[in-house]
């Protein structure tokens, strides 16, 4: 089944991909699209900037090492404390 989406539906959902992380494949549960239209617009609507999804994978990579060095740093407070 084909039905045409909006432009403004297009550029919405590209907008929280590139700049609020969105995953392709929680977008085109949102917008109710596949994920093989999703990357069918990505590859149309960016041309100076390849590397959105690398970016997007890498920005959550970021947060999770984050909260790993948080985890570990307050283990190993733990481990000072019981030394003394």
């Amino acid at each position: 089944m084909w039905r045409k989406i909006s432009p403004e539906t297009k550029t919405e959902a590209l907008e929280k991909i590139k700049n609020e992380g969105l995953t392709v494949k929680d977008a085109s549960s949102l917008y109710g699209v596949s994920t093989k239209v999703i990357y069918q617009w990505l590859g149309n609507k960016i041309t100076g900037d390849p590397n959105i999804l690398e970016n997007n994978k890498l920005k959550k990579e970021i947060k999770t090492l984050r909260e790993l060095i948080g985890k570990l740093t307050i283990e190993l407070d733990k481990l000072k404390k019981n030394d003394w």
